[in-house]
């Protein structure tokens, strides 16, 4: 028998959980190589100095990733530090417990921060014998740090599993055996929600914490019935009706709306778009220093357009280049182009 509305609507809050306030082992599901990668690392027989990346967008579940290899090697002591604290001193004390972990190394940070930051790790590093974890966003990617970080130990990337369609069926599937203690064949959601919120995309910019986040609120719009949840445009258009564009300004609105307009021709398959093919779809917008900084930034940083480009800082700390392109649609811009209309 197939999940009821009533279900999933009472079981939402754990079935859709993406903070640190449910991290049951189930909840992620299927982490295998990853996590079995940095636990390579990790283990007590091969601890010496060397700088391990974990480097994915925000919400892709990095921290839960280091949570669950910290339990799993019992290194319960080695308590993460945060980029900006990491002073050489406090990464000697944290050192005895056999790894040093150091997260939020992303666009949430001042530059002036992750470039103190940087430079107490160079300070430290001469003299560190075990191995450094540093948690972040793909600033940690960029060509600049890994190759300041690479002159003073071995550098190794832990690629992070992609959220892709079966990857999310599977942790959805395994998250509803979880929390509601039996397995249906059944799926939740409509197809086409689906493939809105996790597109089979060589590239995405969808993750864990938006697509479940999104699906959270899109259950409390279910019907408290007992007929099979199937979760699609009802709940959808009733959530795009709680994110009204009016806050953004004409410009971005405009903007915006021959930005959805582009992606319709495109249909499905939809390819990155660089900075320049932005531009091109507003013919006003000749500045494109301005429109970047007034436009694309701006949507970026709500939610609508999602940067796929490594974020690069200055080597003073004055600038943060945060949502460098090319670019491609949000969960929030899939769902609108999938049930908003002409919105």
């Amino acid at each position: 028998m197939a999940f009821s509305n009533r279900e999933i609507a009472s079981l939402a809050g754990q079935i859709f959980a993406h903070t640190a306030a449910f991290q049951a082992p189930a909840m992620f599901a299927n982490r295998d190589d990853s996590r079995q990668a940095l636990a390579s690392f990790l283990d007590p027989g091969r601890r010496d100095r060397r700088i391990l990346l974990i480097s994915d967008l925000l919400g892709s579940g990095k921290t839960f990733l280091m949570d669950l290899v910290i339990g799993q090697l019992q290194l319960a002591e080695s308590k993460p530090l945060i980029c900006g604290k990491n002073k050489p001193k406090v990464m000697a004390e944290r050192a005895r417990f056999g790894a040093i972990f150091i997260d939020e190394w992303d666009i949430k940070a001042s530059p002036r921060t992750i470039v103190s930051a940087l430079a107490a790790l160079e300070e430290y590093l001469p003299e560190a014998r075990v191995p450094m974890v540093l948690i972040g966003d793909n600033t940690l990617k960029g060509d600049g740090i890994r190759r300041r970080l690479g002159s003073s130990a071995e550098v190794h990337p832990i690629p992070m599993e992609q959220l892709n369609p079966a990857f999310f069926t599977l942790a959805l599937d395994t998250r509803l055996e979880y929390t509601a203690k039996r397995r249906e064949l059944e799926p939740i959601l409509a197809p086409e929600l689906q493939a809105a919120i996790v597109p089979n995309w060589p590239q995405s910019v969808a993750t864990f914490r938006e697509v479940l986040s999104t699906l959270s609120q899109m259950a409390g719009h279910l019907p408290v019935n007992d007929e099979p949840c199937r979760m699609g445009e009802a709940e959808a258009v009733k959530w795009l009706a709680e994110l009204p564009m009016e806050g953004l300004g004409d410009r971005r609105i405009a903007f915006y709306r021959r930005y959805l307009d582009a992606l319709r021709e495109r249909g499905a398959g939809i390819a990155p778009m660089s900075l320049e093919e932005l531009q091109a779809l507003a013919p006003n917008e000749r500045d494109q220093a301005d429109f970047f900084r007034e436009v694309v930034e701006p949507l970026a940083r709500g939610g609508l357009i999602g940067a796929l480009g490594n974020p690069t800082f200055s080597e003073d700390g004055m600038e943060y280049f945060r949502y460098p392109g090319p670019y491609l649609p949000t969960v929030k811009t899939m769902v609108r182009l999938t049930y908003g209309g002409q919105s």
